[in-house]
Order: C-alpha cells, then sequence, then structure tokens
C-alpha cells in the first residue's frame, strides 16, 4: 500500500514542484486553455519561480507537498488573504494535484491541512480563487465551501477569463485532524 505523507516544501523541492505544477495545469486547464499555451508553460521557469518562493521570509505564509512513496504528486500553498477582503483572514493560493493522484483523498488531506496551518497562525478562516470554467471546482463545495459572489477578472495567456471564490468561516482545528492521513510538523 502507497504511504501519503504531507509535509512542508524545502528549497529542494523546487523541481519536483515545478514539476507538479505544470504538468498539473496541463491537464485540470485543458479544457479551458489553448493547447498551445499549456504546451509552452515551461518545468524550468516554473522552478525559478518556486526558488524564489521558497527563498523568501514569509512566516504567516506555508507551502506543503504531498507525497507518495517519496514522490511529490500534489502541493498547497496559502497564508493571509490578499485582496483585503473582511470576511476572511486566510487565502488557500494553490492546490495541485497530479491526474493519477486524483479522487484519492490525498487533496482533501492537503486541504485539511491547510486549513491546520492557518489556524496555527490565528487565520480561522479562508477563501479560495478558482477560475470559473475549473472542472475541479466542486472539489471545494464538497469540503464545506461556499460558493462567493465575488468574482476576479484574469487574463491568462492572451484569454481573459473568471476566476470565483470559495470561502470557509470560523473553520476548527478539530473538525480537521480526523482526515489527515499523516500529520507533519506545522511550520
Amino acid at each position: 500500500m502507497a504511504r501519503l505523507v504531507i509535509r512542508p516544501v524545502v528549497r529542494n523541492d523546487a523541481q519536483r514542484l515545478a514539476h507538479v505544477h505544470v504538468e498539473a495545469w496541463r491537464t485540470a486547464y485543458r479544457s479551458i486553455l489553448p493547447g498551445e499555451f499549456l504546451d509552452k508553460l515551461s518545468k524550468q521557469d516554473r522552478q525559478e519561480k518556486w526558488e524564489t518562493i521558497l527563498s523568501k521570509d514569509a512566516p504567516h505564509e506555508f507551502n506543503i507537498a504531498a507525497e507518495v512513496d517519496g514522490q511529490i504528486v500534489g502541493f498547497a500553498g496559502g497564508g493571509p488573504e490578499r485582496n483585503n477582503d473582511p470576511r476572511f483572514v486566510g487565502e488557500l493560493y494553490a492546490l495541485y494535484l497530479l491526474t493519477q493522484y486524483r479522487r484519492q483523498g490525498i487533496g482533501t488531506a492537503l486541504l485539511n491541512e491547510s486549513m491546520n496551518l492557518l489556524t496555527n497562525r490565528d487565520m480561522h478562516s479562508m477563501k479560495v480563487w478558482v477560475l470559473k470554467e475549473n472542472p475541479f471546482r466542486n472539489f471545494y463545495k464538497k469540503r464545506g465551501g461556499t460558493l462567493l459572489t465575488d468574482e476576479l477578472k484574469v487574463t491568462i495567456g492572451d484569454l481573459a477569463l473568471t476566476e470565483i471564490a470559495y470561502g470557509w468561516s470560523e473553520f476548527e482545528l478539530k473538525n480537521r485532524q480526523a482526515n489527515l492521513p499523516t500529520r507533519p510538523n506545522s511550520q
């Protein structure tokens, strides 16, 4: 049986995180974004972005990896809410999984640990932005997120898209721990 570990990322993870990031975009957004755009995504460029992210001192933010048998198969990151929304203190910035690891509880484990890490930083509410056309957006609704009326216009490549938000108000650490397969040390 495969062993799942949710753990804080380290600088040496940048290349593996870049691989997951690019491959997850290529599969999750294939029906939304032009194939040519997705095919041109650079793992090297993404690795450099991860190296920058992981080298900055941001104690209120976190990045965690999901490992199965030592291979990074997904990640999540979050921290303070970035748009000054008074309803939410925290924000899930990203959550991505490789295709073959979806629908196995790994995304839920990453989401739950993200909520735990926000709670540990005194952020007891959270929002997440997702592309309106994202075929996986109901993942958040099924895990207690409320679809908000908030919308953001974004441009990816040359395409104008809309992001929508899901929110969780005042979640509690104790409600999340039961679903975690492995509890990492807090960052």
